[in-house]
């Protein structure tokens, strides 16, 4: 006699336990009432106790309360996925803008912030890059794709998705290295940022990885750096890059530095110290999340994804 449930989460690495105290939803699909009412149950019993809980973990942020939702559990096994893949899909849609603006001097960041302002869009997530990574919205995107064509339903909107996600860091690596003159043969580049996003170790599917990858394909001799990701990164890195230990190491000599995950370390870097490191003057923003106000200042030359 045991009932079974789907109870989805949606918690994101690096704020799993925010997440858990003060969630949008809380999603329980299943055939019978009252098991369904007995996990609800149970995050309703953490509720009643979260802000003692988010003292307790120096959380001081506070979220409106969610929403519980119950469902058929072949709807709530479906709604995970297809809420990673929407999220997939409003960044492989930035990205598609962003190649656009390139061809016709917009500035992406102005288009996002401007069409994320409509409340029926919203601006989460509309952040042109080199695209997501991690071990959920690819697996789960494809996921999808699989699933729907097991059941005699293609969806090409999600192929498409895909398709544009993993061609976004070859794209970032073309748009560089048609800025230092058509090649990186012998030339010195550093990636800052190997995890697929700050905040984690994780570097499952990341877009740093794979950036790297691509310039020491093309020749490039490659450095990278990441605050916490070097370890779980290596094995993913082609031979011959060298992993540094500090981003003075990875971009002293560089002819160009790509920042490929947006640590604050990153964002907030002195720019006038990198310049006097680098050997070269182009710094690639490859998630648009520099000011390159501050980068042009210290006498270095900016590139975004879908910006100047």
């Amino acid at each position: 006699d045991v009932d079974y449930v789907s109870n989805p989460e949606f918690l994101r690495e690096g704020t799993a336990l925010f997440d858990t105290l003060y969630f949008d939803r809380v999603v329980v699909g299943g055939d019978d009432n009252s098991a369904v009412s007995k996990v609800m149950n149970l995050y309703k019993s953490v509720e009643k106790v979260r802000d003692e809980v988010a003292k307790l973990a120096g959380i001081s942020s506070r979220r409106a309360n969610g929403t519980y939702i119950s469902t058929g559990l072949d709807s709530a096994e479906l709604i995970k996925v297809t809420a990673n893949a929407f999220l997939a899909l409003k960044i492989s849609f930035a990205n598609s803008i962003a190649k656009l603006a390139d061809q016709n001097d917009a500035d992406v960041t102005e288009v996002m912030e401007a069409v994320g302002a409509d409340a029926r869009i919203g601006r989460s997530f509309l952040n042109a890059g080199r695209g997501y990574g991690g071990g959920c919205f690819p697996k789960d995107v494809s996921g999808l794709i699989n699933s729907a064509r097991e059941h005699g339903v293609d969806m090409p909107i999600m192929v498409a998705a895909t398709e544009i996600n993993d061609g976004m860091a070859s794209y970032i690596a073309d748009k560089a290295k048609e800025a230092v003159g058509g090649n990186f043969n012998e030339k010195k580049v550093a990636v800052l940022g190997l995890a697929f996003k700050a905040g984690t170790s994780d570097a499952r599917k990341s877009p740093g990885v794979k950036l790297a990858n691509i310039l020491a394909e093309q020749g490039a001799a490659v450095s990278v750096f990441d605050p916490q990701a070097n370890g779980e990164a290596e094995e993913g890195l082609v031979a011959g890059i060298n992993v540094c230990e500090s981003s003075e190491e990875a971009v002293s000599g560089a002819s160009a530095v790509f920042v490929a995950t947006d640590w604050d370390e990153f964002k907030n870097i002195d720019f006038k110290t990198v310049a006097g490191q680098m050997q070269g003057e182009l710094i690639i923003d490859c998630m648009n999340c520099l000011n390159p106000d501050k980068v042009e200042g210290a006498g270095l030359r900016y590139i975004g994804v879908g910006r100047y």
